[in-house]
């Protein structure tokens, strides 16, 4: 690789965190890297810190509270980079952090422009999608809208969970990301600009969008435990004024299988076995 190719870093969560690794594993060095201040988005699915991976590789590391912020562009700026990856990191770029590297290189899961925005992995669950994957394109201010350089599609099982999917997703951004660095190193980049009539977005979801409707079909609400199960923040309700919040369930035909111990939800079409659940 060339001497001058200089690559920062940016993410606060595990999959940037595993293409990060990935880097450094392809033998490659990062200048710097770029995270949330420690006491930030601590309840953000999948968060996670990079202090010993950046201090183990001699990478500069730098904390914020926004990427925006005057102390983020002056120590992206010192450090002329070429390369900026940006991946697990839900605030948008300004233009001059932008206008600031020569490349800047974001991923999201998945095949865009199919879901732009939020919450893509609980989406997918949610719209019962049969195929997703992840897409390595470059940043633009506007979101997830840059041209598309690498993707990879895999099946969606109907029965998986936003943690198997989370698994799945990492591996795939790991992938795309051993791809990409020789691509890079050779200036061997093509882009494909994305398709304007495939374009969608989903929306930001919150913990609240996590209440189980009690009144409603059993089979939307185990769907909606699996979508939102960890990294995320949980599928819920209330009984008896504490929150219990499920992890996992299974849909039983009748109450006749459900042993006394267990903990159950009854719907009017069947009932519910939580087979991990947290009271708070």
């Amino acid at each position: 690789m060339n001497e001058n190719f200089k690559i920062g870093f940016v993410t606060c969560v595990d999959l940037g965190k595993a293409c990060l690794q990935a880097i450094y594993q392809a033998g490659y060095k990062v200048e710097v890297a770029i995270t949330l201040k420690d006491e930030n988005a601590q309840n953000k699915s999948g968060r996670t810190y990079i202090d010993d991976l950046c201090y183990e590789n001699k990478t500069d590391l730098l904390k914020v509270d926004h990427i925006n912020d005057k102390e983020s562009l002056e120590f992206i700026k010192r450090h002329n980079l070429d390369i900026l990856f940006v991946i697990g990191w839900s605030q948008l770029l300004s233009k001059k952090v932008i206008d600031s590297v020569r490349d800047i290189y974001g991923m999201h899961p998945t095949l865009l422009p199919i879901g732009r925005g939020r919450a893509a992995i609980p989406w997918t669950i949610l719209k019962k999608l049969k195929y997703s994957g992840v897409s390595l394109f470059r940043i633009e201010e506007e979101v997830d809208s840059g041209a598309l350089i690498l993707q990879e599609k895999f099946k969606v099982d109907k029965n998986i969970t936003a943690t198997e999917l989370y698994h799945l997703s990492k591996e795939a951004h790991v992938r795309l990301m051993q791809k990409v660095l020789p691509m890079l190193s050779k200036n061997e980049i093509k882009e494909i600009y994305q398709d304007p009539e495939k374009i969608s977005y989903w929306p930001q979801r919150k913990p609240d969008d996590g209440l189980i409707n009690l009144d409603g079909s059993i089979y939307e609400a185990e769907l909606l435990i699996r979508a939102v199960t960890k990294p995320y923040p949980g599928a819920f309700f209330f009984e008896k004024g504490k929150k219990i919040i499920v992890w996992k369930s299974k849909i039983l035909e009748s109450k006749e299988s459900i042993e006394k111990h267990h903990k159950f939800l009854r719907f009017t079409d069947g009932f519910l076995l939580l087979e991990d659940f947290d009271i708070e």
